[in-house]
């Protein structure tokens, strides 16, 4: 849990902002982890990083963003195929946003935890895990 990142005010977005600094910290202690972990556990583990919600496309009048639609997930780990953006780019024009104003969501968080489930944890329960949801084609985060 890092907390921070409700940035409706002064989010400056420049290498100095709020964001940037947020998400440097977040970089450093991700590497730290992994790097310490990496030769004997490595790919054992799996990180996920998410938010339960985005943050809106169009800056306020506070020079902030307030709770959006789509958002952004990381996933980290030996056995992850990384380096890659997975799922697919709504686009940013007008009539391909989510009610003209907020980033579609393309990829459903639980199809991300899903495969990480069946592949990493080798958990087949997806039904009572996740009651409704069906599993969609797999992303391909793990080889």
């Amino acid at each position: 849990d890092y907390g921070g990142w409700d940035t409706h005010e002064d989010q400056n977005y420049g290498v100095e902002g709020q964001m940037a600094s947020l998400l440097s910290d977040l970089a450093a202690g991700l590497s730290s982890f992994y790097h310490d972990i990496e030769r004997d556990h490595g790919r054992r583990v799996t990180v996920v990083v998410m938010s339960e919600f985005g943050r809106r496309l169009a800056q306020n009048e506070s020079r902030g963003t307030d709770h959006g639609h789509g958002g952004v997930m990381l996933v980290l780990g030996g056995q992850v195929q990384g380096g890659k953006v997975y799922g697919q780019w709504p686009g940013l024009a007008t009539e391909q946003l989510y009610e003209r104003s907020d980033l579609a969501v393309t990829t459903d968080y639980r199809q991300v935890l899903a495969e990480i489930l069946q592949k990493a944890v080798q958990n087949p329960g997806l039904a009572q895990i996740f009651p409704g949801f069906e599993m969609g084609r797999e992303l391909g985060l793990f080889g």
